[in-house]
This record gives structure tokens, sequence and C-alpha cells, in this order.
């Protein structure tokens, strides 16, 4: 076996892919929707958004569920959902999140854990009241990264 035939396998093994699992068409209407930036802050929720692998976990400890709602990530990287149910069982793929063009959430790979951003910072928007809400994010310092 080649040098170049073992990389590729090896690559495969590691978990390298290409684009996240969305469509073209989605991750181009994704990638229209511009930043909330003059939405009004409403008061922050009792949300944790906590990195995990290549999932982000919403952890919901209000009393309320929030639906057809935008999550922002770092303000660069949308992802849509439609319902955020009360208590822990909220993962948002981050490879389905999609920045301004059309490119995923960098998560990084096996071989390349550099290439990975972390979450720095979660929102919430509402497009019906058009309301911002910042969630609980809290850093995670033991996993590799280019910031820490």
């Amino acid at each position: 076996m080649t040098i170049a035939a073992s990389l590729t396998a090896l690559s495969a093994l590691t978990g390298c892919r290409g684009t996240a699992a969305t469509t073209p068409e989605y991750r181009y209407e994704l990638a229209s929707i511009p930043y909330p930036k003059s939405a009004k802050a409403a008061p922050d929720v009792d949300i944790v958004a906590a990195r995990q692998g290549e999932n982000l976990r919403l952890v919901n400890r209000t009393p309320w569920e929030y639906t057809d709602i935008e999550v922002w990530i770092n303000q660069q990287y949308v992802y849509r959902i439609d319902k955020i149910d009360i208590g822990s069982d909220n993962l948002i793929p981050l490879s389905e999140a999609i920045n301004e063009f059309e490119i995923p959430f960098p998560l990084g790979t096996f071989l390349r854990p550099e290439k990975g951003f972390p979450v720095v910072l979660t929102e919430l928007y509402d497009p019906k009241t058009q309301l911002k809400y910042r969630l609980n994010t809290p850093p995670v310092r033991d996993e590799p990264g280019i910031f820490w």
C-alpha cells in the first residue's frame, strides 16, 4: 500500500468529511439570514449552551418551550430550530450551523483539532418578536483548538 493510499484510508477512519448534511437550498436560505445586530436585547434566559463534541447541547432550565427560533453561534453561524424543549434533550449538530458564506461551523478533525472553533457566544433570536436572548455559554478549556 502506498503512502497516499494509507493517508486516504486513515482520513476516512478519522471522520474527515466534506460539507454538512443539509441541502444546498437550505444552506443558501440560512446563509441569507443576516445577524440581528440591531434587535432589541431581551433579558438573558436560563438556557445553557454547551459544546459536546460535534453538537451543541441546549439545557433549557426555564419552565417554557421556545418555538420557531434561530440559534446564533459566535454571531456568525445560524441554525433554525423548531422547538427547544424543557430539559437537556436539545442537540444541535454544529455541522449544520451555517455562516453568511454557506460554510458550516468549523469542527476540526482527529488529525487537525486546531481547525475547530470554540463556542464562545450563543444567542437565540425570535423573528416574531424581534428579540435577542443571550444564553449561558460556559467556556470549555479541555477542548483542543486555536483559542486555548
